[in-house]
């Protein structure tokens, strides 16, 4: 059984958390949780989890770690993406193969929910359905060789943000050596 420290990072069902219980969170990077293993037959892995409310001068927004394992290009040991760099990676997976089912993202939230988009439960709930629909795209036969995908998956943080929403592949192209 895990201790009470180890549960930040858990893989609950929709029905194991309830309104009066308050969903695990986690803040620091520095805990890895479980670590990642391919499934048989797969070269990659990832994980979506450790929500955190980040505030700036203008907006207040929850970012998502993405933790990845490749056996096709070297990864950094997690990025951070909010909700809408989901929504980027949705909308160019269906604009690159617009002929395939692309995995359906979460919907961003009703309006009863933007009220409580914040609140531990919501953003976990949130985060379990992020961490399916990217493991759907890692364990699709053609979208997980996606440079977008890779590019995802990769590009730091830092990098990621400056990129222009319409042309994310061919601005990071010019960044990273090939």
């Amino acid at each position: 059984m895990a201790s009470d420290s180890s549960s930040a990072v858990l893989d609950l069902n929709d029905g194991d958390i309830t309104e009066d219980m308050e969903a695990p969170s986690v803040t620091d990077d520095a805990v890895d949780g479980a670590p990642l293993i391919m499934e048989h037959g797969y070269d990659i892995a990832v994980k979506v989890d450790a929500p955190m409310k980040q505030l700036s001068t203008l907006e207040t927004f929850v970012t998502y770690r993405v933790r990845c394992v490749c056996a096709r290009w070297p990864t950094p040991s997690f990025v951070r993406r909010r909700y809408n760099h989901f929504k980027l990676l949705h909308r160019r997976l269906c604009a690159g193969a617009p002929l395939l089912a692309s995995p359906a993202l979460p919907p961003l939230h009703s309006a009863r929910q933007q009220l409580d988009r914040y609140q531990p439960a919501f953003v976990h709930i949130r985060a379990l359905a992020l961490h399916a629909f990217l493991d759907r795209v890692a364990k699709h036969p053609i979208l997980t060789h996606s440079e977008d995908f890779r590019l995802f998956v990769t590009t730091p943080d830092e990098e990621f943000d400056k990129v222009p929403k319409e042309s994310m592949t061919s601005k990071l192209k010019s960044r990273i050596p090939i």
